[in-house]
């Protein structure tokens, strides 16, 4: 647990009992390192548990981004992030420095679960069961600090549980239909983000996307596999206004259906590799 008004918010780890209002515990710093001076003979009587348990649940999401690594998503807390300091991912206390952790909850009106996260276009993205934002210092040149933090909304796709994709510019998401994909980028026409539904291109896919994968040599494709069995490749080069999907199957017969897909480095390229019954 961790002391809530405390002059220096530091955890510790309760390892004695005696009675309901007496217990003994031991601090917890990083790396053993002895508490500041602060810290010591400092009293309270608020206390808060601990963000991540078997009783608030565990992240769902997690990413690294501007030097930080944050968590979101636990069971009890759906739509609440968590910001590590500054180039030190084990420490997330909390302060109004610059390099301090941060405690974000998306204002949204809709109770949406925080399903991934993904730093982009110096933004870190956050997509939830029926929308996406971003997070940012502010503007696209300011770090995100505990004073500079701004969340917010951009597009109300939802998403699957599946992570995204990170092609140049753009990242691609399959939504909460779990049969569309998207594509979140930029958009100068109007000032802000967008997300186009991609799978208009070829109508409706065969079932529900269950898995993903991305091939960036020799050329640029997604690949996706349904519940179904199918195999699809999504062609994607944006700077060449390149996108193309295509339908893929084990056989005249249709026999054996593909259960999952992934891509591995080679040597002069990437190698695709699936599993078919």
């Amino acid at each position: 647990i961790e002391a809530s008004s405390a002059v220096v918010k530091m955890p510790f780890k309760i390892e004695t009992y005696t009675s309901t209002t007496v217990v003994g515990g031991k601090l917890i710093t990083v790396n053993d390192q002895l508490p500041p001076a602060s810290a010591i003979g400092v009293s309270t009587t608020s206390y808060r548990k601990p963000a991540f348990s078997t009783v608030e649940g565990y992240p769902r999401a997690v990413s690294f981004h501007d030097g930080r690594i944050w968590y979101a998503g636990t069971t009890e807390r759906g739509s609440r992030i968590w910001a590590s300091k500054l180039d030190d991912f084990y420490n997330f206390l909390t302060g109004s420095a610059d390099d301090s952790g941060l405690d974000v909850t998306l204002s949204s009106t809709e109770a949406n679960d925080i399903l991934w996260m993904a730093s982009h276009n110096r933004a870190l993205v956050v997509g939830t069961t029926g929308q996406e934002w971003t997070i940012d210092g502010g503007d696209a040149e300011t770090v995100i600090t505990p004073t500079k933090a701004r969340a917010r909304l951009r597009t109300r796709h939802g998403s699957s549980g599946i992570a995204p994709e990170l092609i140049a510019e753009s990242l691609l998401w399959v939504n909460r239909t779990d049969s569309c994909l998207n594509e979140f980028t930029y958009s100068f026409q109007i000032d802000g983000f967008t997300a186009p539904d991609m799978t208009q291109l070829i109508g409706m896919v065969k079932g529900r996307i269950i898995q993903t994968a991305y091939q960036s040599r020799p050329v640029s494709i997604l690949w996706a596999v349904t519940d179904l069995g199918y195999l699809y490749s999504f062609t994607y080069d944006r700077e060449q206004n390149i996108v193309a999907w295509a339908m893929h199957t084990t056989g005249e017969d249709d026999a054996h259906k593909f259960v999952s897909v992934t891509v591995a480095y080679g040597t002069t390229s990437d190698e695709v590799w699936v599993v078919a019954n």
